[in-house]
This record gives structure tokens, sequence and C-alpha cells, in this order.
């Protein structure tokens, strides 16, 4: 029992680290994290997330007359993960699927692409990996806490506008502390990673359909 209550106030304890975090992320974002580290506070926090959405959405589809119809890449998100399942239940597991695996997955690729990019490419920074992944951790806070926000019929779109803009500056910010470089410094780092991977995506589009123009004649 004892163990449980302490297993309960050690959540409770995250959840207020990852508000003061996003609320305050010159004070907070500084922190040096493992890997293991950070993703055990993200699950954490990821976990309370789901549940609070999970019932959030229960509520308005038992007292709203409905579940919340969801658009755009998270609509999609349910489309695909939803398994079919009445509403408000794809809702629910298109949240646990967002939250807990897809998000987790894009921490390590998103944060060794940065690495690759700002540091073996350009030297922007010279800190290791797990203080990127740390800032990306940090970055997708703002969004897992207002995940829940999805689930209200009409506002959604602007809880998802409000989460994304808040992440870019929790971003922004997380590097400058991580990295030990200023804001503005980060910003570039950001949009040159942005760019990069643009102009990847722009070359293997070009490549593969450069190999299919000549490809599909040959088939035929």
């Amino acid at each position: 029992m004892r163990e449980r209550l302490g297993d309960y106030i050690k959540c409770i304890k995250e959840a207020q680290q990852a508000v003061r975090t996003i609320l305050h992320p010159n004070k907070y974002t500084g922190k040096k994290m493992t890997v293991s580290e950070t993703l055990s506070f993200y699950y954490k926090v990821g976990g309370m997330s789901f549940v609070l959405a999970a019932v959030v959405e229960l509520a308005v589809y038992w007292f709203g007359g409905g579940a919340t119809k969801i658009s755009g890449v998270l609509g999609l998100y349910t489309r695909l993960f939803g398994f079919g399942l009445p509403e408000p239940f794809a809702n629910i597991v298109m949240t646990a699927i967002v939250l807990l695996v897809i998000a987790p997955l894009s921490f390590f690729i998103n944060s060794a692409i940065y690495q690759f990019v700002c540091k073996d490419i350009f030297g922007i920074w010279k800190g290791n990996y797990s203080r990127t992944f740390t800032a990306s951790v940090f970055s997708y806070l703002p969004i897992a806490l207002l995940f829940w926000g999805l689930m209200l019929p009409y506002v959604h779109p602007l809880f998802m506008v409000a989460a994304v803009i808040w992440s870019l500056i929790v971003l922004l910010i997380s590097l400058s502390n991580q990295q030990n470089i200023s804001v503005l410094k980060a910003a570039g780092a950001v949009l040159l990673t942005a760019l990069s991977v643009m102009v990847v995506i722009m070359m293997l589009g070009f490549a593969i359909g450069l190999a299919l123009r000549h490809l599909v004649p040959a088939i035929i």
C-alpha cells in the first residue's frame, strides 16, 4: 500500500515537473538527463495524459451526444489505428498509439536528425545525443499535456494550434539550454534541419521519379 501510494506521489511530482517545464522553460529545461531517464520521465507524463484524454473523450461521448470528430493528421491516425472500433474507443486507441508509441519513436528519430545535421555536418553545437533527446522530449510536453483538448468538440483545432506553437517555443529554449547555444542559434539550427530534410526528400522524390520514368517504358 505504501509503495503504491509512493508511486502515485511520484507520478504527481512528475506531472508537476512537466507543467513547470512548459510554463517556465527558461528555468526548467536545462536539467541534464540520460536517454533512459528522459524516456522514463516522458512515459509517466504521457501515461497520465493518455488517461486524462480517455476520460475526457468518454465524458464527451456520454454527456455530449457523440465522440469528437478529429480531423487532419490525427484524424488519419484514428482511421488507421482505430481498428474499426466504435467511437469513442477508436479515438482512445489512437491517443494511446500517438502518445505512447509514435511520439517516443519520433524523439529518437528527430534527435538523430538534429545531431547529424547540426553537430556532425554544420557544427552548430558540440553536446551529445542525450541532450538533444532531452530537448526533443521537453518540446513535446505541451502537446502531450494538452492532448485532452483534442477530445473537445468545436474547439479542438485551437488546442492543437496552441500546442504546436508552444511546443516550438519550448524546443528552441530547450535546445538553447541543453546545447549551450543562444535561442537565436537554436532557431537557426531548427530551420536549417527542416530545410535539409526537405532537400533530401525532394532529391529522393526526384530520383524515384527519374527511375520510374526510365523503368516503366522498359517494362512496357
